[in-house]
């Protein structure tokens, strides 16, 4: 990943949708089994099993698309533009110092 992806800043407003939007990739909470994703992709299927049930076999499998489509445009979308380092919060910022083999004390701003 280049630096200029790391240092680029965006309004506050994009940053927090992008935060929340990067969150549903995640599982921080220890009562929370699956992640937001799996479930969104769930709930999907689920709705398109029951509007095939209903007799909507030609629109049945839309919901079930729609969800994966947005699991894979999402992974696309932060391969393309990964969040920034001051969107990062403390604990992703030293997963990145640690996959890139980078010192602790490493920080953009060096």
């Amino acid at each position: 990943m280049s630096l200029e992806k790391l240092k680029k800043s965006y309004k506050p407003n994009v940053s927090k949708f992008r935060r929340k939007w990067v969150n549903l990739f995640r599982n921080y909470s220890k009562k929370n089994k699956l992640q937001p994703s799996a479930v969104i992709v769930f709930v999907s299927f689920m709705i398109s099993v029951v509007l095939t049930l209903m007799g909507f076999e030609k629109f049945g499998f839309m919901p079930f698309l729609l969800g994966c489509s947005f699991i894979l445009i999402s992974f696309a979308y932060f391969t393309i533009y990964p969040l920034s380092w001051e969107e990062m919060t403390e604990e992703e910022k030293e997963a990145y110092r640690f996959f890139n083999r980078l010192p602790n004390d490493w920080d953009l701003d060096k």
